[in-house]
């Protein structure tokens, strides 16, 4: 134990020691709970009534831990920061998962402004009910099941936190509900749609002029049938492609099988690709004006540092989704009539989907 000051008393055999700091006329309390020692302020200026509240707070203090309950409060706030920071510390870092973007979101936009003065050991199932309705009246809907996943996930990574400081125990994390709308069926392909647009592309192509519309085009479709072949997101995976992402392995029966490993929405994943997935990268690589050269076995075998979808000089492209647009605009399959909904470049990963439940019994 540090030698007391001369502003130190000792209260209960030592057990608890009231300092008063050169800049502050409130004395200070520091107890000893178990084996640690705790800090707190009486807000007391007079020494008698700073014994009494000292006395009070360690009491306090004592019977919590023997009840197995936390001896420190803290403010939702204060912990939902610390959980924000080590989220934006791995968005920073590039290692987190880009769902943790969207757990940020929620602390910054409706976790903190609810629960942000509450106790931490106070949010119960009561608060948490009223935090639904405060939520819907924000938002001015019924938020989706997602986001309501969204946001449960990251209040249970703020609650971790409490747990590991100590601040909350387990019988005191509440029961999270979830009763939000199911998310409507996005639009996809059936089997005879996508069988159209996968031979109107091959006029398509040749309709473009000649120079980077073309060039667009030939991409396009590749990147389309390559999509709906291996359920890779659009975006968030596919634009961070590279070569060196694209392996071959042989499987227990002899067949070589493509993989590619992507990182998106959920972080790093490996896909296995359809046998014509080949074909279609075939056609990539055939027209780059900077890889052309290289036998493609060999590009895949020494893995370049090269993005995938590329125009012939190698720079990348934003407007695929607009180019995809006219496509099923000219095509006739913009609208999908069973929801009334645009088809996206999105919409081939839920075909990848239905077709690999329907047809390859996956």
């Amino acid at each position: 134990m540090p030698v007391l000051a001369e502003t130190s008393v000792q209260l209960l055999d030592g057990a608890v020691v009231l300092t008063q700091r050169k800049r502050s006329s409130a004395w200070q309390a520091r107890y000893k709970i178990g084996s640690k020692w705790i800090r707190a302020t009486t807000k007391q200026k007079d020494l008698d009534k700073a014994k009494v509240t000292a006395t009070d707070l360690y009491l306090r203090a004592k019977y919590r831990n023997d009840d197995g309950l936390p001896v420190v409060s803290k403010r939702f706030k204060s912990v939902a920061l610390v959980a924000r920071g080590r989220l934006q510390a791995e968005i920073d870092a590039d290692t987190g998962k880009k769902v943790y973007k969207d757990y940020v979101t929620a602390i910054d936009s409706y976790l903190i402004p609810f629960f942000g003065q509450h106790d931490i050991t106070g949010i119960d199932y009561k608060l948490i009910k009223a935090f639904a309705e405060w939520r819907k009246q924000k938002m001015g809907r019924e938020p989706k099941a997602s986001t309501i996943n969204t946001h449960n996930s990251t209040l249970n990574r703020i609650f971790e936190v409490g747990l590991e400081h100590n601040y909350l125990s387990k019988s005191q994390i509440p029961l999270l509900i979830n009763k939000g709308v199911d998310s409507e069926r996005r639009p996809d392909f059936t089997l005879d749609e996508y069988r159209q647009l996968f031979r109107f592309m091959r006029s398509w192509v040749k309709q473009g002029k000649e120079g980077k519309s073309r060039h667009m085009r030939e991409l396009l479709r590749d990147y389309v049938l390559i999509l709906a072949n291996t359920g890779m997101r659009h975006g968030t995976e596919s634009y961070g492609l590279k070569w060196k992402h694209i392996s071959y392995h042989t499987g227990k029966n002899g067949r070589r099988y493509l993989m590619m490993n992507v990182d998106g929405k959920t972080g790093k994943r490996e896909l296995v690709a359809r046998h014509n997935v080949a074909g279609y990268l075939h056609r990539i690589h055939a027209r780059s004006d900077l890889l052309s050269q290289i036998p493609f076995d060999q590009l895949i075998a020494q893995g370049h540092n090269k993005f995938v979808f590329t125009l012939p000089d190698g720079k990348a492209t934003t407007s695929l989704g607009q180019t995809f647009e006219i496509l099923l605009k000219d095509a006739g399959l913009l609208v999908d009539r069973r929801t009334d909904q645009n088809r996206t470049l999105y919409s081939l990963r839920h075909t990848y989907a239905t077709m690999s439940l329907l047809y390859a019994r996956m």
